[in-house]
């Protein structure tokens, strides 16, 4: 089934729909990325806006401090919390090849408790839930994953997590849907 609908504002889809004079952010997205996808079809409206948000999403999404399983991770928690439907069938297919286990992307997806999985996804979905829905993080957590992942790693989740809440700002306040299946709402 494609659910994919219009976003709300016209996707840019080629570098030609940018000023001359803009085109490298087009070029500096698509060379991370291969593709424009998700929100820089919309961000593109605002080209430089569109090139410092991939360029931050580069670093953390392919760079950063923590393992790869656990970035993926750590998206679709944020993708969960703003029930944004992109994020979540683009990631989750992510973190399952990164090794993410069904029963972490299950406890996301249905809202369960997490004391069951291995420690580090569980701690990654506690820390981003707790992130989220009190707009803190209790020392307890805290302190747990900066043993588990150093401060630098504290440091990227916690910007990895927020950086994915501005993705799914932008994916939902502009409707833009994934083109496959999702167990989330779709507005």
């Amino acid at each position: 089934m494609d659910i994919r609908g219009e976003p709300r504002v016209p996707y840019v889809e080629s570098r030609e729909e940018l000023p001359e004079s803009q085109r490298e952010y087009y070029d500096r997205i698509t060379a991370s990325r291969d593709e424009i996808i998700g929100p820089f079809g919309v961000l593109l409206h605002s080209p430089v806006l569109a090139g410092r948000v991939a360029d931050l999403g580069t670093y953390l999404r392919f760079e950063s401090a923590l393992p790869e399983g656990l970035r993926e991770l750590a998206i679709v928690v944020s993708g969960r919390e703003f029930d944004a439907a992109f994020e979540w069938a683009v990631h989750a297919p992510l973190a399952r090849e990164a090794g993410v286990t069904e029963a972490a992307l299950d406890a996301v997806l249905d809202d369960t408790p997490v004391d069951a999985l291995p420690a580090a996804e569980g701690l990654v979905i506690r820390y981003g839930r707790e992130l989220w829905r009190d707009h803190a993080v209790s020392d307890e957590t805290y302190q747990a994953a900066e043993n588990a992942f150093g401060v630098q790693g504290v440091v990227d989740l916690t910007a990895l997590l927020g950086y994915y809440g501005l993705v799914a700002c932008v994916l939902n306040a502009f409707q833009v849907l994934p083109a496959a299946e999702t167990p989330l709402s779709v507005y």
